[in-house]
Formats: structure tokens, C-alpha cells, sequence
């Protein structure tokens, strides 16, 4: 197969994939303590849920996350939040970033 060959130069090219995205999370309290071990989820976009917890630092990463929007939910302390308003949350219960 020589260069003036279409079908060697067509096999070359491939298709570039989009980079995968990432999130970080910083948890801080009260005088800006880091909240350990606080659990969260990401929803993408799609449903698609990627669960986690805060290191001791109240940090987390989630990486390998496709291109686009996505909400971040504290159960935890969502469902603090609204038992102290007097507030029963509805399942799936999210907050932006």
C-alpha cells in the first residue's frame, strides 16, 4: 500500500475522543474545618450516579466523568437540613455546585 492509497491514509485517521472530566469537592465547616468522612453524590447527567466519601482533609475527586453538567448531593446533611426546617426531603434531593 503506497501513500496515494485512500483506504491506508482513511484507516489512519481516527476518531479524537472528547477528555474525560473530573469534579473536586471541599468540605468545610464552622471556622473552615475540614469535614472528614462526609459521603456525597454526583449525578451525571444521564442518572448515572458516583458515590463517595471526604478524605481527612474534606477533600474528594471523582474523575473519569463524561463532558457536561452534573448535581452534587450531601444526603447526610440534606436530611439534617430539612429535619431542622421540619421538612421531609423528597428522594433525590440535589444541590448545584
Amino acid at each position: 500500500m503506497g501513500l496515494g492509497d485512500n483506504n491506508a491514509a482513511g484507516s489512519a485517521v481516527q476518531a479524537c475522543p472528547l477528555e474525560e472530566g473530573w469534579v473536586e469537592l471541599e468540605m468545610l465547616g464552622e471556622n473552615d474545618a475540614p469535614i472528614a468522612n462526609e459521603r456525597f453524590i454526583v449525578i451525571l447527567a444521564d442518572g448515572t450516579q458516583r458515590k463517595g466519601r471526604t478524605d481527612a482533609r474534606g477533600f474528594a475527586r471523582v474523575g473519569g466523568l463524561p463532558q457536561g453538567p452534573c448535581h452534587i448531593c450531601f444526603p447526610e446533611l440534606d436530611a439534617a437540613s430539612h429535619e431542622a426546617l421540619g421538612e421531609v426531603p423528597t428522594s433525590g434531593s440535589t444541590a448545584s455546585p
